[in-house]
Formats: structure tokens, sequence, C-alpha cells
């Protein structure tokens, strides 16, 4: 497949040892004018500057809204609390330098350009899993494992859950007697944390790693599903992107985890449409595997099926999403038997939120705050891009994906199933909209923002859960 959407010129495919043809496919970083080391358009710098403060003026006022109520939510429209005291300077200054390097990287040397795919995808990983690490210690060494070996976490769990066959058997009869992270999601991450304590590695520490990790892998599997939409080109333009999300902020709770594993999911539905023969049924089949495992990690990942429906529509070519649902299907009816109903799951937690703190939320209120967080996560750039796709109209692929994505945020906003800290819940969805940063024709001065945006962010809110 080709691509064409880097000014109007189309573009030669991306190899890994030609300067001549690879300098030019990463030129439009500055400007589309062929060069990596020119200076950003004025125009793209002043909108990127106007993005910030707009988007720090939407924050307030939502916040402002939100304290008005008797909300819990801690740092209105945030969860979490605002920080009293100066953070730890060493946190900031790593997460300010990576920052910087990210940046370097992509704007002034032709690396991204020249290095082999295979060493983006790894390096695109490592870049996500510093910058998480790097703000999360804005909080200070001690606080690097957050929460998740707090009460209200997964882990609380594993004492009373006993075997994996007891405790699915027994869930929804004890739901209310489930800490709070365990009553809010299917059993799969306790089921998870019961394989490791059988090893001896149900701990806080290979707890954290596992869920950085899992945030930082929804990288590549974007990038992955991106070159097999739009191709090679477009993948390494958003490669920097992504790795700088300002989601990575809350990529210390475990629905970063559930991030990465919906991430590969959804990609290799993307590759399973975009392929023929035997190779097209085996991707459709471990897409309906990592699907299943979702579904068994966050109720409202079901929600984010609707990309890979979205992109098999687009392709006109449904029969591997047909076998990825019939994987989902057997692993639901298995599920079943084994005694967890996952629909009797969805209801018991809808129930128990309705008796918690969602009462104290207007549901008005948090539809304007959820939307106004979901900004913040994604970043100004993936904003300035969704806005630019909508302008345009065209059906490109990223703007497929993209709009697919917004369409399945729009509908857990409306759900009301969710009121307030989304930061955390809709993780999942953050890399699928900010592919829309594709259609950026200048995207150093956006990057930059979206970088000082998390920045900023970690300097002035404890997230914690």
């Amino acid at each position: 497949m080709t691509h064409t959407a880097i000014g109007e010129r189309s573009q030669a495919p991306v190899g890994s040892r030609s300067a001549a043809r690879l300098g030019a496919p990463l030129g439009p970083w500055c400007d589309g004018a062929g060069a990596t080391t020119g200076a950003p358009s004025t125009n793209a710098a002043r909108s990127a500057t106007l993005a910030l403060l707009g988007l720090a003026a939407v924050v307030s006022l939502a916040g402002i809204l939100a304290v008005q109520t008797s909300s819990r939510i801690g740092a209105p429209p945030f969860a979490g609390q605002w920080r009293l005291l100066p953070p730890w300077p060493g946190g900031v200054a790593m997460a300010a330098a990576v920052a910087a390097a990210v940046v370097a990287v992509a704007t002034r040397t032709t690396y991204v350009s020249h290095i082999r795919w295979c060493w983006l995808l790894a390096g695109s990983l490592l870049g996500a899993l510093v910058w998480s690490v790097a703000l999360a210690l804005v909080d200070g060494p001690a606080e690097l494992l957050g929460s998740l070996g707090g009460r209200y976490d997964y882990l609380a769990a594993i004492s009373d859950a006993g075997s994996p066959g007891t405790f699915l058997d027994g869930f929804l009869a004890d739901h209310a007697a489930w800490p709070l992270h365990v009553q809010g999601h299917p059993p799969g991450m306790v089921l998870l944390l019961l394989g490791l304590d059988a090893i001896g590695l149900a701990r806080v520490g290979v707890i954290a790693a596992l869920v950085l990790v899992g945030g930082s892998a929804t990288v590549p599997a974007v990038l992955v599903a991106t070159r097999n939409l739009a191709g090679e080109v477009a993948a390494r333009r958003l490669a920097p992107v992504l790795v700088l999300a300002p989601a990575a902020i809350w990529w210390s709770s475990a629905d970063a985890l559930f991030a990465g594993v919906a991430a590969w999911a959804v990609a290799l539905s993307v590759l399973s449409t975009g392929r023929r023969g035997p190779v097209s049924w085996w991707l459709a089949l471990a897409a309906g595997v990592l699907g299943a495992a979702s579904l068994m990690l966050s109720y409202g990942l079901v929600l984010l099926g609707g990309v890979p429906v979205a992109v098999a529509a687009w392709r006109r070519r449904f029969a591997p999403l047909a076998a990825s649902a019939a994987v989902v299907g057997l692993a639901y009816v298995a599920v079943r038997a084994a005694g967890f109903d996952w629909w009797g799951g969805l209801e018991a937690t809808r129930a128990a939120y309705e008796r918690g703190v969602a009462q104290d939320r207007p549901y008005f209120v948090f539809l304007v705050a959820n939307l106004v967080v979901f900004a913040a996560a994604v970043g100004p750039a993936a904003v300035a891009g969704l806005l630019r796709t909508v302008r345009a109209g065209r059906a490109k692929p990223l703007a497929v994906v993209a709009g697919s994505t917004m369409t399945c945020v729009l509908v857990a906003d409306l759900s009301g199933f969710s009121k307030g800290e989304v930061e955390r819940i809709w993780l999942p969805f953050v890399p699928w909209v900010a592919v829309a940063t594709e259609a950026l024709p200048e995207r150093k001065p956006w990057l930059i923002a979206s970088g000082l945006t998390a920045v900023v962010l970690s300097v002035v809110l404890e997230a914690r859960w």
C-alpha cells in the first residue's frame, strides 16, 4: 500500500541504508522542506502555543465546574491531589531531559528515518518506558511503585482468592467484599497475579514492571498497525509523538497493562485484514486470544472493538474479524462454564459504582470534564491532528482509526459509566487517537507542546490511585 500524506508529494518506500531515499520522507518534521535541521515555522509554533493556552483554560474551567460539586475527585478535574510541596528535583530534571532527547532525536537527526524497522520498534518501546519511569520519578524514587500494593488494588485480593477455580466461582457472590479495583473489573488481573504467586513473583516490583512495560508496548503495537494501514513513512513519523504521550503519567496503574494487551489485539486484527492466506487467519486467531484476554481485564475494552470493525469496513474484509470474534466467543463460553458470568460482572460493577462515588458526581459536569481530561492525556498534538483530520473530511486509513476511536470515547462518555478518573480508565483509547497527529504537516512545536504538557502536569499533580 502506498502513502502520499506528506505535502503533495508521493513517498518512496523507506529502506535502511540509502540516505537519499530516507532523508526526504522524514523531512516534513520541518514543514515539508526536506531538511531535518531547519527551524519550525512561525505558524506551527504559534498554533502549538495557543493550543497549550487553550488546554490550560479548558482544564481550569472543567476544574472549577467539578469543584463546585461534592465530586470526591481530589484534584478537579483530575483524580489525585494537587501538589502542595515541590516535587523531587531529580525526577523533574530527568523528565525534562528525556523529553528534550526525544525532540532532538526526532527533529535534529535522521535517526528515525535510517534505523531498521525492528530497531525502531524496540527503541520506541524503550523510549516510552524511560519516559514513563521519568514521569513517575517526579514523585520521588519511593513513589515509583505507586499504589500497586495498596489495600484497594489487585494484589490485596491474593490472600483471599484461593485457587483460580475457587476465585472465579465465587467472584460475583463475594463481589462487594473484594478490594475496590477488583470490584471494578473482570477477574483477569487477579488470575494473572495468582499465576505469578504460584511461582513466587506476585510482588509490587514485578507488577510495576508489568504495567510500565504494558503501557510502553502500546507504542510498537500502534506503529505496526500504522505501517500496515498507511505505510512505513507514516509510522516512522508517528513514533516520537507516541513515545512522548502525556498519558504516560498514568502508566503507574494496571490500566496501562490493559492498554498494552488491547493495543496488540487491535494491531493483530488490523494485520489480519491486510493479509491473505493462512497468515491472515493465524493473525486473526491471535487477535481473538488477546481480545478475549482484554475483556477479562476491563469491561470497557469491549468498546475498543469498534476500531478493528471500522478498519475491516474500510477494507471491506470481515472474514478475519469473524474468526477473531469466534475465538472471543469460545473464551466467553469457557469462562462462563468455569463460573464467571461476564455480563453479570458488568452489572455488578455498574451497581456498585452507582452506590459509590457516582452519586456525588453530576452527569453533565463530568460529561464535559471527562473529555477535557482525555484531551490532556492524549496531548495537544493529538487534539490538533484530530481537528485537522475532521476538517479535511477524507476517509484516509488513519482518519478511520482516530475517528472510530473517538466514537468509542464519546459512547463511553455518554454512557455515564465513568464520571471522572478517565485519565486512567480510558488509557487504551489514547494511542489510537494519537495516530491523528500524522495529519500535521510540521510537528516539532507540537511534539514540544506534548512533552511540556506531561512535565507540567506531573509537577503540579500527584496522580495516585
